[in-house]
């Protein structure tokens, strides 16, 4: 492993490195790997997103990814020649969040699949965090949350989200406490509208008070560096999706 200026980064072998991760749905996303921060007992992978239409570092987005098998050298664990990271949980310390700060970075915006979470840097002012964003099928659904889907129809796949500090050494449930916590979903997730229809966000909260809330959703125009997407504030930790109104 190569080293870089700062005595915690670890610049890659060579430039130009890519790798392709495939999520739990199938979908496959290509990275650039600018390299590893070293923070603690945590390794975080920096990486460009890159496609045909979009070069390396053109959409001014990075994406930080945390290696989460290490060998008893601290080194990560590779298979098929990548190292292990994972996604569903984004693990925040203080010394990361402050060096994203010192970078520029004012947002955090964490993907997986069709879904993302974004929210200010800035609103995060515990020592640690976890967010959390995973995917659900039907059959993971708890009898509430089905029952709050009902027969309405559901444009997008149903998340479970939610944002944890650790806070006189409790681990605390903080979601509410991020006010620009916002859930988007990208446009060609969801089919296309017809004009008399309208998609609303629908959140099943996780201490089922009240048992379900909808939230009017804004359609984003596609630019030049990001494409087309759904947005609603995320008020609760829980269960949400797109439906139709």
């Amino acid at each position: 492993m190569r080293q870089g200026s700062a005595p915690n980064f670890c610049p890659p072998v060579e430039e130009g490195v890519t790798l392709e991760f495939v999520d739990e749905r199938g979908d496959a996303v290509t990275l650039e790997f600018l390299g590893l921060v070293l923070h603690g007992e945590r390794r975080y992978g920096f990486f460009f997103p890159v496609s045909e239409d979009e070069p390396a570092g053109s959409s001014g987005e990075v994406v930080l990814l945390e290696v989460t098998e290490l060998d008893e050298d601290g080194q990560p664990i590779l298979r098929d020649g990548k190292p292990v990271y994972e996604q569903r949980n984004l693990n925040l310390s203080r010394g990361l969040l402050d060096a994203l700060t010192e970078f520029g970075y004012t947002h955090i915006r964490f993907a997986l699949g069709d879904a993302a979470l974004e929210w200010l840097i800035a609103e995060m002012t515990e020592e640690s965090y976890v967010v959390r964003l995973a995917p659900m099928e039907a059959n993971e659904l708890s009898q509430a949350e089905m029952e709050a889907i009902g027969n309405a129809e559901t444009l997008t796949g149903s998340y479970r989200a939610r944002v944890t500090a650790m806070i006189e050494g409790e681990e605390t449930d903080v979601t509410n406490a991020i006010p620009s916590l916002t859930a988007i979903f990208g446009a060609t997730s969801v089919r296309e509208l017809a004009e008399d229809e309208a998609a609303q966000l629908l959140l099943v909260p996780n201490d089922g008070e009240p048992e379900a809330q909808v939230s009017t959703v804004q359609y984003i125009e596609a630019t030049d560096t990001e494409p087309a997407r759904y947005e609603a504030p995320l008020a609760e930790s829980g269960l949400f999706a797109l439906t139709l109104q």
